[in-house]
């Protein structure tokens, strides 16, 4: 795990987990990874201090959160055949420092969603 910490209140969290089971005679070797990160900033204001005054509310910090979540399992089989499935999450948020009708000012988000799975082996010269 690895902690983070800068300035404008940003906090950064990194995580990875993963294991591995073996196994002998004609079962498979099975194994898995849970990684991520969590990102925050309560940001800046991007505008130079000549173009505004502090009563301006039409601005507002440019800030950041964002999450991102991965798992992968598979499974070695003991003929050179492997099997992985990996599934990934990641959520953001990112302003861009100009209040519009929203608490958050005007904001881009992002939700993806990412599945894969994975077959291979070989067999003689295949």
């Amino acid at each position: 795990m690895f902690l983070d910490y800068g300035s404008f209140n940003t906090a950064f969290i990194k995580y990875n987990l993963s294991g591995l089971n073996k196994y002998t005679g004609n079962l498979s070797d099975l194994y898995w990874g849970l990684s991520g990160f969590g990102r925050r900033s309560d940001g800046y204001i991007t505008e130079p201090a000549i173009f505004y005054t502090p009563d301006d509310t039409n601005l507002v910090p440019v800030f950041l959160k964002e999450l991102n979540a991965s798992l992968k399992a598979g499974c070695d089989f003991k003929n050179n055949q492997n099997a992985e499935m990996q599934l990934s999450y990641f959520d953001d948020m990112r302003g861009n420092g100009f209040k519009v009708f929203d608490n958050y000012g005007a904001f881009s988000e992002h939700r993806t969603y990412k599945g894969i799975f994975k077959y291979g082996g070989s067999k003689g010269f295949f």
